[in-house]
């Protein structure tokens, strides 16, 4: 599935091939945006991949994004978790899956994480990132969009807004 709105239907139009050379197929079908992320988080609709805007973040750090995407819970709250971590098997089954009959959990690997502190906290995040890509499931980001600023040289501060994913305004500068 993929969003209907540009530039999602032309960026899948580009990923298929290049996932067919690696023996995946994909009948993309194009959505508009809420139908979209209504169906991929409807674990009923098996979908197996969603191509669309990307997960923002709440706030940067790892369990903002560890825990919806990947967390028990987020399989109830009908949230973000695209990949069914942490499902019973008879949800698996309920959702019409007969090949796959178990999936792991992560939770306890996002708690240990969400409890570190300092050196230790980024340390956790970076062996979680290896333990889910190589060992339980991969997903990974396939593409960022950029934004571009174009700033006068009358700026004498700028500052980028993590949170918002813009420049952070209430930090810009004019020199007089």
């Amino acid at each position: 599935m993929t969003d209907a709105e540009d530039p999602y239907p032309k960026q899948a139009a580009l990923i298929v091939p290049i996932m067919e050379q690696i023996g995946l197929t994909f009948d993309v079908k194009q959505l508009e945006r809420g139908t979209m992320y209504n169906k991929c988080v409807d674990m009923n609709a098996q979908a197996g991949i969603c191509l669309g805007p990307a997960w923002g973040k709440d706030y940067p750090a790892g369990f903002t994004f560890a825990s919806p995407l990947f967390g028990d819970e987020s399989l109830w709250e009908s949230c973000c978790n695209y990949n069914g971590l942490g499902a019973t098997p008879e949800q698996i089954a309920g959702w019409g899956y007969t090949e796959v009959t178990s999936v792991p959990s992560v939770d306890d690997a996002i708690d240990a994480c969400g409890a570190a502190v300092g050196d230790a906290l980024f340390q956790c995040w970076a062996d979680f990132d290896t333990m889910l890509m190589e060992d339980v499931v991969p997903f990974a980001p396939y593409l960022f969009d950029n934004a571009v600023d174009v700033i006068s040289d009358n700026v004498v501060n700028y500052s980028f807004d993590q949170f918002a994913g813009l420049a952070a305004f209430d930090q810009m500068a004019v020199a007089s």
